[in-house]
């Protein structure tokens, strides 16, 4: 194993996992969207997520996240941390839109630990850096044991 394998036996209910602090640009979402083979999303159709002016008309402040992107970040925060695991399950509840050029963050904190099958549970959040979370969830990783 890698010598930063996350292990079973080296969390506990309660940890969180190291925060990802982002502020996506709307550069950043053209760019996703291009490695996005289904998206229907090009910057020459204008769309809540790519102009301000088609944002505003759908009554947001401004262009926004795409949801997949949002569930992208959530994922990279937890498979960032935990080298090794078996990413299990991603649920969301999108509570608000998540703006674009606004600083976020991205965490996770271990509710429910199983050693007998090295499975974690976790809640997942987006929020502003001040405020109700945009996204809330849960998460579930097979981790490692150091028994094999």
């Amino acid at each position: 194993m890698p010598s930063n394998t996350l292990y079973i036996e080296n969390v506990d209910i309660g940890d969180e996992v190291p925060e990802l602090v982002t502020t996506v640009s709307m550069d950043q979402v053209t760019a996703f969207f291009a490695s996005y083979p289904r998206s229907n999303n090009s910057p020459d159709r204008p769309s809540r997520f790519n102009s301000d002016e088609q944002a505003k008309k759908e009554g947001l402040a401004g262009p926004i996240i795409p949801g997949v992107m949002s569930m992208a970040l959530i994922t990279k925060v937890l498979t960032d941390w935990g080298i090794g695991a078996k990413f299990k399950l991603l649920d969301a509840i999108f509570r608000q839109v998540v703006p674009q050029e606004e600083q976020i963050r991205a965490y996770a904190v271990i509710t429910d630990k199983d050693e007998e099958s090295n499975t974690i549970e976790l809640d997942v959040y987006i929020e502003p850096m001040d405020g109700q979370p945009y996204v809330r969830g849960r998460a579930s990783m097979e981790l490692v044991s150091k028994a094999g």
